[in-house]
C-alpha cells in the first residue's frame, strides 16, 4: 500500500473501519496474502 509523501500512520485496527476525523485523513482497507482484513488510517 503506498502512502502520500508526508503522510503518517494513524492507526492499523482489525477490528472494526474507523472513520477518518479530519479532512486531511484517509482510511483504507487492505487484505494480506492470508485474506485478513485491517484497517489503515493516515494523515497527511
Amino acid at each position: 500500500m503506498g502512502l502520500p509523501m508526508g503522510a503518517t500512520v494513524k492507526s492499523v485496527t482489525a477490528a472494526s473501519r474507523q472513520e477518518p476525523t479530519s479532512d486531511t485523513q484517509k482510511v483504507r482497507t487492505v487484505e494480506c496474502r492470508n485474506d485478513h482484513e485491517f484497517f489503515v488510517r493516515f494523515e497527511w
